[in-house]
C-alpha cells in the first residue's frame, strides 16, 4: 500500500520554529462553569485510557516493519528513492536513501517515516529517528573511532520551519554493544544542562554593539564584538543571543562537527535575528560507541563576518583569538587554520598572515595614514582600497556589489624572502605568498572588513562567496 506524510507532526514543528516563548501573565476572560457528573468524569477517564492504549498500540505497530525488515524486502524497495516518496508513488514500507561514500553498504528509510536501515551485506541495523522529507546531507563510511573497523554515519534533518532548522548525527557501528549513537540539539540543551548559556554578552548601546564570551568552569575564552546592523533605540533593546533554532552537522577530511548559531533577540519579540550572529562551532568525538565533544578547548565562538567554508582542499577550518597584530597594519582579526595546510618555506621575520592559510579581519585604527584613508568610493560604492605594505604587491580584480554591501577584490604577492635570503633559497621554494582578499563595506564611514585567502587553497569565486553567504 501507499504510504503518506503523518500531517499530525507538522504543528508540532511549526511550533519550535520561532523559538522559546516568552510567558507572560494574561487576565483570563470569564467563562461559566459548569458542574460535572461523577458518571461523567469516570467516562472521561476511560475514554482517555482508551485514546493513550490506542495511540502506544498504534506507535508500536508502525515500528513492525522496521525492526522486522528482511535482505528481500529492502532489495525489492530500491526501485523506489526520495523522488518516488515525494510525488506519492511509493508501494513499499521502505525506500533507497543511497550508499554511503566509501562504502558499498546502504541506508533506507520507512514510508511511514519512523526510522531507517543501514544494511552492511546482509546485516541490518534498525535506527529509530524521524525521516525527514529532506535527504541526509552527508552519507559517510568511514573508521571514525579509529578502531580499525568502518563505522556508518549520515545526518538527518530533525526540525524545520521558517528562521529553524536543525540536524542530527546518526552513527551505525557494528562493532559496538550499542550499534547506534544519536547527537543532536538536545547534548547542548538538555544532556549537558543548558551549554548555551556558557556565553555571555554585554550589550553596550552607546557604540550599537555587543561584547561576548565563552565562560566554561571559570574559564574565558573566545571574547569579540560584534557592531549590529540594527539601531538600539529606547524601543528596540537588544536583550542577548539564543542559541537552538540553527543547528548543523557537517562532514570534512574524517571528521564531524557541529555549527549552531546564535541570533540576536530583541526587545519586541519574535524570532532571533542572524544578520549579527555568532557561531558556536565545535568537533564532534566519536568513541565507545558515543558522540561527544570538547568543552573545553573544543568549542569557539567565531562571529558572523569572520566565518567562512570550509572545501575539499582545507578540510574543517579551525580559529585563532582575536588579535590586533594582523594582516596588514592598523587592523585585527582571526586567522584560520587546517591540518591540511602546509606552511611555504620563507625567510626570518616574515609575519604570520604571509605565511598563513587566510584570515578574517576589520580596520581597527582608522586614522589619517591609516587604512580609512585607502579607501575610494564612486557613488557610495567601494572601488578601490590601497592599503598596502612594504614587501607586497596588488592588483585589483574586480569590484561587485551584495545586499548592503560593496566590495574590492585584490590579489596580494608578500615576499617570503628578502633580496640577500633569496642567495640561499631553494630552488623549488616559491619567493612570494598569493592571496585572493576582499575588502568590504557599507559605505564611507562605516567599518572596513576583509578576509583573505591563500591561493593554493581557494579558488576567486570561493573567496567571493565567502562574503556574500
Amino acid at each position: 500500500m501507499k504510504r503518506k506524510v503523518l500531517f499530525g507532526i507538522l504543528p508540532i514543528v511549526l511550533m519550535c520554529a520561532c523559538g522559546t516563548p516568552k510567558v507572560t501573565e494574561s487576565v483570563l476572560p470569564e467563562t461559566s462553569v459548569s458542574e460535572t457528573s461523577a458518571d461523567d468524569a469516570i467516562l472521561s477517564e476511560e475514554i482517555s485510557e482508551e485514546v493513550s492504549q490506542s495511540t502506544e498500540d498504534d506507535s508500536k505497530e508502525k515500528l513492525i516493519p522496521l525492526y522486522s525488515a528482511t535482505v528481500e524486502a529492502l532489495e525489492a524497495s530500491k526501485v523506489y528513492t526520495y523522488q518516488d516518496l515525494y510525488s506519492d508513488e511509493v508501494d513499499s514500507d521502505y525506500f533507497f536513501v543511497g550508499n554511503f561514500d566509501g562504502s558499498d553498504a546502504e541506508l533506507y528509510a520507512l514510508t511511514n517515516y519512523v526510522g531507517y536501515i543501514v544494511r552492511v551485506g546482509d546485516d541490518l541495523y534498525p535506527i529509530e529517528v524521524f525521516v525527514d522529507d529532506n535527504e541526509p546531507h552527508y552519507m559517510i563510511a568511514d573508521d571514525f573511532d579509529k578502531d580499525g573497523e568502518t563505522e556508518y554515519g549520515f545526518t538527518v534533518c530533525d526540525g524545520r520551519g521558517t528562521g529553524f532548522f536543525t540536524e542530527k548525527l546518526v552513527i551505525a557501528d557494528p562493532g559496538e554493544k550499542e550499534k547506534t549513537a544519536i547527537f543532536g540539539i538536545d547534548d547542548l540543551k538538555v544532556k549537558n544542562g543548558d551549554f548555551f548559556e556558557c556565553v555571555k554578552t554585554d550589550v553596550d548601546e552607546e557604540n550599537n554593539a555587543f561584547d561576548y564570551h565563552l565562560e566554561i568552569d571559570g574559564r574565558v575564552s573566545d571574547k569579540g564584538r560584534v557592531e549590529l546592523i540594527e539601531e538600539i533605540t529606547d524601543d528596540y533593546k537588544l536583550e542577548g543571543l539564543y542559541f537552538g533554532d540553527i543547528f548543523y552537522i557537517k562532514y570534512a577530511n574524517g571528521m564531524w562537527s557541529f555549527d549552531a548559531n546564535g541570533g540576536t533577540v530583541w526587545s519586541v519579540g519574535g524570532p532571533p535575528h542572524y544578520d549579527d550572529c555568532v557561531h558556536m562551532i565545535s568537533k564532534l568525538i566519536y568513541k565507545d560507541g558515543e558522540i561527544t565533544f570538547s568543552k573545553t578547548g573544543g568549542v569557539r565562538l567565531v562571529p558572523e563576518w569572520a566565518y567562512v567554508f570550509e572545501n575539499e582542499k582545507t578540510g574543517p577550518l579551525e580559529y585563532g583569538g582575536f588579535t590586533q597584530d594582523f594582516l596588514i597594519y592598523g587592523s585585527g582579526g582571526y586567522y584560520f587554520y587546517s591540518d591540511n595546510y602546509e606552511e611555504p618555506k620563507h625567510g626570518e621575520g616574515v609575519p604570520e598572515g604571509w605565511l598563513s592559510l587566510g584570515g578574517a579581519g576589520k580596520c581597527i585604527n582608522p586614522t589619517s595614514s591609516e587604512p580609512a584613508n585607502h579607501e575610494v568610493f564612486e557613488d557610495g560604492r567601494l572601488v578601490e582600497c590601497t592599503w598596502v605594505d612594504n614587501h607586497t604587491a596588488t592588483r585589483k580584480i574586480t569590484d561587485f556589489t551584495f545586499n548592503d554591501y560593496s566590495a574590492v577584490v585584490y590579489q596580494y604577492c608578500f615576499d617570503l624572502y628578502t633580496a640577500p635570503e633569496l642567495m640561499d633559497k631553494e630552488n623549488d621554494s616559491p619567493e612570494c605568498s598569493n592571496y585572493w582578499v576582499i575588502f568590504y563595506t557599507k559605505g564611507e564611514g562605516a567599518t572596513l572588513y576583509f578576509k583573505f585567502f591563500n591561493c593554493d587553497y581557494f579558488t576567486e569565486e570561493e573567496a567571493k562567496d565567502s562574503v556574500k553567504y
